[in-house]
């Protein structure tokens, strides 16, 4: 039984990528991309990052800015890599709440 199960599992998994096949030999350009959400710190993002492509712009927009979001609060350690705070930097200006 667990053979029969194992087989049909790779059958089906072989069948699923010779669908999607075309898909995956499209491929993104994530350099296009992050130039073109992330400006002079694309070479940041390049690796660290998972592109996205939607027809819907404002999806892909926010997708991206979510992005932008998370490297204004990424801290370099140097040799220790980076850190998350929670904090932006004040030359980006910040909310006063009383």
């Amino acid at each position: 039984m667990h053979h029969s199960i194992s087989s049909l599992v790779g059958v089906l998994s072989a069948a699923s990528l010779a669908v999607a096949s075309p898909l995956l030999k499209r491929g993104l350009d994530a350099e296009a991309l992050a130039q073109k959400y992330f400006g002079n710190d694309a070479p940041w993002y390049q690796d660290r990052v998972p592109y996205f492509e939607c027809s819907d712009s404002d999806i892909q927009d926010v997708y991206y800015y979510r992005w932008k979001i998370f490297r204004a609060h990424q801290r370099d350690l140097g040799e220790r890599g980076y850190i998350s705070t929670g904090m932006i930097d004040s030359t980006l200006g910040y909310c006063n709440v009383t």
